[in-house]
Parts: C-alpha cells; structure tokens; sequence
C-alpha cells in the first residue's frame, strides 16, 4: 500500500535539477531583465557590441556567453591580480609581458 504523502518521484520523472546552458530566446532576454519583445528590439545594438549570437543548430543563446559578454561590458575581471581591461586588453598586456621576459 502506498502512503498517502509519498511525494517520491516515479518512473520517467527528473531525478536530478538540470541547470541548461542553451537557453530559448524568451529566458535570454530575462536574464537581461527585458521582454522577449525588448531583447528582440534590442538584439541588433547588443550583436554590434559583442553580443553572442545564438547556437546555430538550436536557435539557443549561451547562458555562460552570455556573462562573459556583460563582464566585459562592464569591466569586470576574475583576475585577482590585476585590475579590469577592457576586451583584448589583458591578452596583449599578456603577450607584451612575455616577449620582455
């Protein structure tokens, strides 16, 4: 006899939370806090300021891309070391170190 609270999942359920990385046009844009309609307005002014583009075979935006992109946007560096570059900035800094030795 089964209880009458047994709340276990059953058979096909989800046993596991799944956080995706490929999200649908809809939850892109409330990752930016906009609407699907304010994101869509907006996707030409984000993609000629680096904005990832979708996957190519799932339509799909990079949620991890995406953060990349707004860390850049705004500075922000997970360098502990040193200060915020802006895009490329740190790699030629890197570079320019390495060739003086």
């Amino acid at each position: 006899m089964k209880a009458a609270n047994d709340n276990r999942p059953h058979g096909a359920s989800v046993r596991f939370v799944v956080n995706p990385r490929l999200v649908p046009l809809a939850k892109a844009a409330r990752r930016l806090h906009l609407t699907p309609a304010e994101f869509e307005a907006k996707l030409t002014a984000f993609h000629r300021h680096g904005f990832p583009l979708p996957c190519p075979l799932t339509g799909h935006y990079d949620l991890v891309a995406m953060d990349v992109w707004l860390d850049r946007m705004h500075g922000v560096s997970h360098h502990e070391n040193r200060p915020p570059c802006p895009t490329g900035a740190a790699s030629l800094v890197d570079a320019r170190l390495a060739a003086i030795g």
